[in-house]
């Protein structure tokens, strides 16, 4: 047991080191670089993939403390649970909501307040992730919470097939988005974009090793290690050819003038884009151990370092920042978000955590 809850840290800090890297991504794709650099830059194959492979990540994560629960269907959405879950988001969240309006009205620039435009205006500014770049991620995240745990069963009863069905389920909603005309502004704010993605990583988690089985004859050996050979072809070729056919859309939908009728939005990012990504995701989560203190310290301070960035780019030029040199420019945007978001971790992310473990054990 000792052995395992090692495995499970060490996984963890290769983690945390990874969100470090992909928040840095975050605050890169939001910076705004002269005219056609990104493209060039091919941001589209790597930088624009931050936010699904926050996805993946929790979609692993989540898995790991289901399983941690018990992984039946009345453990996982335990009230207690749950609401311990939204107040690890919703806490920092409100935290800057409230800092940013008291910023909105103290610099003179309103998206919304209480005198202009009443509380209920306030109150669903709020439930939408108010301002800035990026700012779907909360109420996705909130919903994500309560969508999670079928997607858990479904991959832990199914298997791969789970993570087909929930391909299925991804395109589908697409389909159904166009025959409803959903608008991009309720479009982005909606998790089910990122069932597949979530997925993968809830699989990776479950079914990403295969377990030691004892060995009983040399006989059994040989099978098992012939069985094991094909198992291995076959999976580089279905990782080789699921990122072949997620390059071949991100190329598509970033540099062709392509127009899909079932993929309207966000199409570099969409559930045929993500391909690209699952395979180079799914042997960093498991195979991958690293450690980097500083970018595992940014990791976790991703969420926090997140929001930091939204207001960050609000007032990007009153800041003068764009003033600069573009690789000075860039320089302050990544470490005085990074150095912000930290300090905003520091000071909030023990109570928060006190907060919750407090509501799940009353549960």
């Amino acid at each position: 047991m000792k052995a395992q809850a090692l495995n499970i840290s060490q996984r963890n800090r290769t983690l945390d080191l990874l969100k470090g890297i992909l928040i840095i991504f975050v605050i890169t794709l939001h910076f705004p670089f002269a005219g056609g650099f990104k493209e060039r830059a091919l941001f589209p194959f790597w930088i624009d993939f931050a936010v699904p492979a926050f996805l993946f990540i929790s979609g692993y994560v989540s898995s790991l403390s289901a399983g941690r629960a018990g992984g039946e269907l009345k453990d996982l959405y335990n009230p207690g649970r749950l609401l311990a879950k939204c107040v690890r988001f919703l806490v920092p969240y409100t935290v800057y909501f409230v800092f940013m309006q008291v910023i909105f009205r103290v610099t003179g620039l309103y998206k919304v307040g209480i005198v202009e435009y009443g509380l209920k205006a306030l109150f669903f500014d709020y439930l939408r992730g108010t301002a800035g770049p990026g700012s779907y991620y909360v109420p996705l995240m909130i919903e994500f919470v309560f969508v999670f745990p079928l997607i858990y069963l479904l991959v832990n009863a199914k298997g791969f097939k789970g993570v087909l069905y929930s391909f299925g389920i991804n395109v589908a909603y697409e389909i159904v988005k166009e025959a409803f005309e959903m608008g991009e502004t309720e479009y982005r704010l909606l998790v089910f974009r990122y069932l597949f993605i979530i997925a993968c990583g809830a699989y990776a988690c479950i079914h990403g090793r295969k377990p030691q089985a004892a060995v009983e004859s040399k006989a059994a050996e040989s099978r098992d290690r012939s069985s094991g050979k094909t198992f291995g072809i076959l999976n580089t070729v279905l990782m080789v050819m699921c990122t072949a056919a997620g390059a071949a859309f991100v190329y598509l939908f970033s540099y062709t003038s392509y127009e899909s009728k079932i993929i309207t939005y966000w199409r570099p990012t969409s559930v045929f884009a993500v391909l690209f990504i699952v395979p180079v995701m799914f042997l960093i989560v498991t195979r991958v151990n690293i450690r980097f203190a500083p970018l595992e310290l940014v990791g976790k301070a991703s969420f926090n370092i997140f929001l930091v960035q939204m207001i960050f780019y609000i007032y990007y030029e009153r800041l003068k920042v764009g003033s600069l040199p573009v690789g000075a420019a860039y320089a302050v945007s990544v470490c005085g978000c990074v150095a912000a978001g930290i300090l905003f971790y520091l000071a909030e992310n023990r109570p928060t955590k006190a907060l919750a473990k407090l509501i799940e054990k009353r549960s």
